[in-house]
């Protein structure tokens, strides 16, 4: 995804995204009724508009999801909800795909009432940073594929909150995750931006 400011104000701005519109992440087709088959199909292959916006300061992209930022501090996410990585708990629908959410939705828990001023998605978890320098994660913290270390079980290395995290979920291939943002507590409170890899943040 891609914002452009197109007026004489920071409020006015336009969205652009392209590429592959799994589970709705490009939102050009936001309809609950949506084929989940059909639109994890489609391919954008050039930059194509999406409705005008006015709070959106900025957007982060992961493998099956999206996250936006407001100005008012909120953050949205859509897509894939597999293993937490919307930061929200969701009903599954039978009907979608691997539980993907084509309609943005508010991440709230921890969050409530909390001014984010930054956003990160890595591939399948992601990382928020509130105005008191508090740094949040949710998702998978899978890992355990890449690592030879005895010692960690699971995988919930990138998620930043160690091996025994009350709040974990555990997917079937044994994966730790979060459904809802958690503050990462080994953190002093000082953090000025977020940043997410593929297995590291």
């Amino acid at each position: 995804m891609y914002k452009r400011q197109i007026g004489e104000t920071a409020e006015d701005h336009t969205l652009l995204s392209w590429g592959t519109s799994q589970f709705g992440t490009l939102l050009h087709s936001v309809t609950p009724l949506l084929d989940s088959m059909r639109e994890s199909q489609l391919v954008v292959v050039l930059p194509r508009l999406l409705p005008p916006v006015k709070t959106i300061l900025k957007i982060a992209c992961g493998d099956t999801m999206t996250l936006a930022l407001t100005k008012e501090g909120t953050v949205f996410s859509w897509g894939c909800n597999e293993d937490g990585r919307l930061g929200r708990v969701i009903l599954p629908d039978p009907d979608e795909e691997r539980g993907g959410m084509y309609l943005p939705g508010v991440i709230a828990g921890e969050l409530e009432g909390k001014e984010v001023i930054d956003i990160a998605a890595g591939g399948a978890h992601a990382l928020v940073l509130d105005r008191a320098g508090d740094v949040f994660s949710f998702g998978s913290g899978g890992v355990s594929t890449i690592t030879t270390d005895p010692n960690i079980t699971g995988g919930s290395a990138r998620l930043g909150h160690g091996q025994s995290c009350p709040e974990f979920h555990k997917n079937p291939d044994g994966f730790d995750f979060l459904h809802e943002p958690h503050r990462v507590e080994g953190l002093p409170k000082n953090a000025i931006q977020v940043h997410c890899g593929q297995w590291h943040s």
